[in-house]
């Protein structure tokens, strides 16, 4: 499969203005050999593929304590070897071009490792790999694994809940691990269950670009990443013990598809990454966080698509950047839930690092201390404890601007409004209902609606300036922690 090229609309985003990546505003790498965004252009053709080049065949078909080795003509050489269901491809010395493995069966005790030093396809044919020594499918190649999901197909990979085949020298931390980058493709679903630790896990960089990718449990991350982690379409849904998404050295960017993250690890944060967190696009859901929801080493970015971010015990959105721009929002919709203070819904260690000149801003969380930041989108800060409900605002005639669903009460609350609909002058109310506004429609899962009309019953103004009042225990931005401090 021949994918369409996506990095256009990163470079359109930059072209306009909607994205900085200067020092003013993202590119706050915590580690200097893993480099920003523009990355993702060089590496473009890298990450694309057609599947028909590919035609040096392996053909795996496991079943049950066995299976069934089959070489395409050409590659007879190519050396295979198997102990019952657990089948190695090449060794340390393999070097071949356009190799594709191809895996079906099922297997209880079994696993595929590889070996090569040039990028290769794996073709997940309907394919269930449960490992009782170590990883489903450990690939020590170095370079570009694309996994490949068959359309139709329902594969799932588990690993040992302790791994006994690891090589001394070697790295295997995951049920799907990767010495090189991965790239996920196809329409198919994958389901990856991790009784070791980490579920999917590369020592470069991940990038989903299609499938039905879904991480049932993870005994430690759901996705843990060395470079960075891109995702373009697809859907991800993790569920885990410690983060959801991890990415030791580098950023986070999402511009399609949907990415659904729980973790419930009392030190479980839903994305963490060294340096920025971009949401271009797509939708990502991000709820039971018992850490931050959503944990940047340099900034956090959002110019389009849909962010939700839940926190029982900690911040919404927490960067670590220490400059203007820390949190900065120019488009997409945006709603942050922080627990009581002294966490909160935007945490940037300054109220006036945030940036917000376009989207729909929606957060609360706990009070902050008095301060205020200049945006050139109007808005409002809102103090008062909130009820769980829906979050509404209207106009002066109740046509709804936004209405937000609210999942907890939260005490002494800073709760953040800011929409392109606002205007100098305007006249605007709120309430929290207890159902939806009549006439409204579901724009964002049950997060999010637009449309319909209320009775809101509290005024509010709305300013450039967004001014906080001080009070009950937490400064603005509040107390969260860097990457890796839980």
């Amino acid at each position: 499969m021949k994918r369409s090229l996506s990095i256009f609309a990163i470079l359109t985003m930059c072209a306009c203005g909607t994205i900085d990546f200067d020092s003013t505003n993202g590119g706050n790498s915590s580690d200097g050999d893993v480099a920003d965004i523009s990355i993702l252009q060089s590496n473009e053709s890298d990450d694309s593929f057609d599947l028909n080049d590919y035609t040096n065949t392996v053909t795996i078909c496991y079943d049950g304590s066995q299976a069934t080795v089959t070489k395409s003509a050409d590659i007879e050489s190519l050396t295979v070897s198997r102990d019952g269901a657990y089948v190695t491809v090449g060794d340390s010395g393999t070097e071949l071009k356009n190799l594709r493995i191809i895996l079906s069966g099922s297997t209880t005790s079994g696993n595929l490792k590889v070996y090569n030093s040039k990028k290769f396809v794996l073709e997940l044919n309907g394919v269930s790999i449960t490992s009782a020594r170590g990883a489903a499918v450990n690939n020590q190649c170095p370079k570009t694994m694309f996994v490949q999901l068959n359309t139709g197909t329902v594969n799932s990979l588990c690993d040992a809940s302790s791994y006994s085949d690891v090589v001394s020298g070697e790295d295997c931390n995951a049920a799907l691990f990767s010495e090189g980058q991965m790239v996920f493709e196809g329409e198919g679903s994958l389901s990856v269950t991790a009784r070791y630790k980490h579920a999917i896990s590369s020592d470069d960089y991940i990038r989903v670009d299609g499938g039905n990718i879904t991480v049932p449990s993870a005994a430690g991350d759901g996705i843990h990443v060395n470079d960075y982690y891109y995702q373009t379409g697809g859907s991800m849904n993790i569920k885990a013990v410690d983060e959801g998404v991890q990415v030791e050295k580098g950023f986070f960017n999402i511009t399609g598809g949907s990415l659904t993250i729980s973790t419930s690890g009392t030190k479980g944060e839903g994305i963490e990454a060294a340096s920025d967190i971009y949401i271009q696009g797509g939708s990502t859901y991000v709820y039971s966080a018992k850490d931050d929801a959503v944990n940047s080493g340099g900034s956090i970015i959002v110019s389009d698509g849909y962010l939700f971010a839940y926190a029982s015990s900690n911040d919404a959105l927490d960067s670590n950047a220490g400059k203007s721009g820390a949190i900065t929002i120019t488009g997409g919709v945006v709603i942050a839930h922080g627990a009581n203070s002294p966490e909160e819904a935007f945490d940037c260690d300054n109220h006036s690092y945030i940036r917000i000149s376009g989207g729909t801003v929606f957060g609360t969380g706990g009070t902050q201390s008095g301060g205020s930041f200049t945006a050139s989108q109007y808005g409002s800060v809102i103090s008062g404890s909130v009820s769980t409900g829906y979050f509404t605002v209207t106009d002066a005639d109740g046509n709804v601007i936004m209405c937000c669903k609210v999942p907890r009460i939260v005490s002494n609350s800073s709760t953040l409004v800011s929409s392109p609909s606002f205007e100098s002058g305007g006249s605007y109310k709120y309430s929290v209902l207890s159902s939806r506004p009549e006439g409204s429609s579901a724009v964002f899962g049950d997060y999010y609606y637009t449309g319909g009309t209320a009775s809101a019953a509290t005024s509010f103004s709305v300013s450039t300036t967004y001014t906080f009042s001080g009070g009950g225990g937490g400064g603005f931005p509040g107390g969260g922690g860097g990457p890796g401090r839980h």
